[in-house]
C-alpha cells in the first residue's frame, strides 16, 4: 500500500556546516571591550563566542591583517577580586561546589591578584588571611571530617560536579603534615576524610590556625577563570604560548589575532571586534510516496520510519538536520 507523506525538514548549511555554528561578523570599528560588547548586543547578538573548532573555522575572517580583535571571552574581576561574586568564574568550595558569594573572607591585602594568570586556588597564611595561588604548589592542608559523613572516592574535579556526600553541620579539622598540589589535597582528603576544609565563619578560620601550627596551608577555595559574554563557563580554548598571563593584574579581556590565537588584554584597550548572531537555518519540505503494508500512524512504523529517513540523510553526508512528520498529514491514495 502506498502512502503520500509531507516530511519536514530543518536543515544548517545543508550538511555544509554544523547547526552549532553561529554566524560571525566583523565589526571595522575600534571600541573598548565593554563598548564592544554594547554594540554586538544592540546590531547582532553578542561579542563573538568561539566553543569550538567548528566555531573558529566559521569565524574566519581575512579582514584582520596585523591587529587585533575583541572576542567575548573575559574573566571580570568583579566576580572574583571586588567580592565573592555568584558567577561562574567565582569562588567556590570543593566540597559542595556553591559559589561562596557573599560568605565569609579573609584576603591578605592586595589579593587574590590571579597572578600570571595561574592562581585559581586558595591557601591560608599561618597569621589566618588568605592568598590565591597556583594549584600546582605544595602546601601541606587542612581536610575536615563530618560526624556522619564517609570518606568521598574518586579524584578531585574543577567542573561543577558536587560530590557524592554533600557535607552537613558538624566537623572537625585535621591538619595533614605532608605537601601535595591542591588536587592531591583534595583527592587525599576525599579518600580519608570528608573533604578539604572549608571556611565560614572566623571561628573556623581560627580553629584552623590553632590545628595547622603555624604553618601556611591549602583549603578547600577554588575557581575556575574566564566566562563568555553570554556567562557562561570556558571549555574549548585557542590561546597563543604563554598567554593568558594578566601581565601587571590588568589583562582581563581577550582578544583574537590574524591567525585566530588569544590572548589576554586591559578591557580598556580599544580594538576591532566580533560579533555573532543567530544561527542560520534553513526549511526543506519535501513530498514523498512511500510503499508499505503497515500504517505509518502507529507509533513504532512512525518511528521506524523516522530512524530510516535519518539514515538515509547521513549517508548522504547531511548530518546537521532535524526531522518531522505529522501523522496527521499521511494519506492514503
Amino acid at each position: 500500500m502506498d502512502y503520500r507523506v509531507l516530511v519536514g525538514f530543518l536543515l544548517c548549511g545543508l550538511g555544509l556546516t554544523s547547526c552549532s555554528h553561529r554566524q560571525y561578523h566583523y565589526v571595522n570599528l575600534t571600541r573598548s571591550w565593554l563598548d564592544a560588547q554594547h554594540y554586538c548586543r544592540l546590531k547582532y547578538t553578542d561579542l563573538a563566542i568561539l566553543q569550538s573548532s567548528e566555531d573558529l573555522a566559521a569565524a574566519k575572517t581575512d579582514e584582520i591583517s596585523g591587529s587585533y580583535v575583541w572576542i567575548g571571552l573575559r574573566d571580570d574581576p568583579v566576580s572574583w577580586r571586588e567580592t565573592m561574586g555568584n558567577n561562574y568564574n567565582s569562588w567556590v568550595w570543593s566540597a559542595t561546589l556553591i559559589i561562596n558569594g557573599g560568605g565569609y573572607e579573609n584576603w591578605r591585602s592586595d589579593e587574590p591578584d590571579f597572578q600570571g594568570a595561574l592562581e585559581t586556588c586558595v591557601m591560608m597564611f599561618p597569621d589566618g588571611t588568605w592568598a590565591d595561588q597556583n594549584c600546582n604548589l605544595k602546601y601541606t592542608f587542612i581536610c575536615y571530617i563530618e560526624d556522619s559523613s564517609y570518606p568521598v572516592e574518586g579524584e578531585p574535579s574543577f567542573e561543577y560536579e558536587a560530590p557524592s556526600n554533600p557535607p552537613g553541620q558538624s566537623k572537625s579539622y585535621i591538619w595533614i603534615n605532608q605537601t601535595a598540589t591542591w588536587k592531591e589535597a583534595v583527592s587525599y582528603c576525599r579518600r580519608n576524610y570528608t573533604d578539604l576544609a572549608m571556611i565560614h565563619t572566623i571561628e573556623d578560620k581560627e580553629e584552623i590556625v590553632l590545628v595547622a601550627l603555624q604553618s601556611p596551608v591549602w583549603f578547600g577555595l577554588f575557581r575556575k577563570p574566564w566566562t563568555w559574554s553570554n556567562g557562561k563557563s570556558v571549555g574549548f580554548t585557542n590561546w597563543r604560548s604563554n598567554q593568558p598571563d594578566n601581565a601587571q593584574g590588568k589583562q582581563s579581556c581577550v582578544n583574537e589575532d590574524e591567525t585566530q590565537k588569544w590572548s589576554d588584554a586591559d578591557c580598556s584597550l580599544e580594538y576591532t571586534f566580533l560579533c555573532h548572531g543567530a544561527l542560520k537555518v534553513i526549511k526543506r519540505f519535501i513530498h514523498m510516496t512511500i510503499h508499505t503494508d503497515l500504517d505509518p500512524s502507529d507509533l513504532a512504523v512512525h518511528v521506524q520510519i523516522t530512524q530510516q529517513l535519518e539514515t538515509l540523510l547521513r549517508n548522504q553526508s547531511i548530518t546537521d538536520f532535524k526531522l518531522g512528520w505529522n501523522v496527521s498529514e499521511i494519506k492514503q491514495p
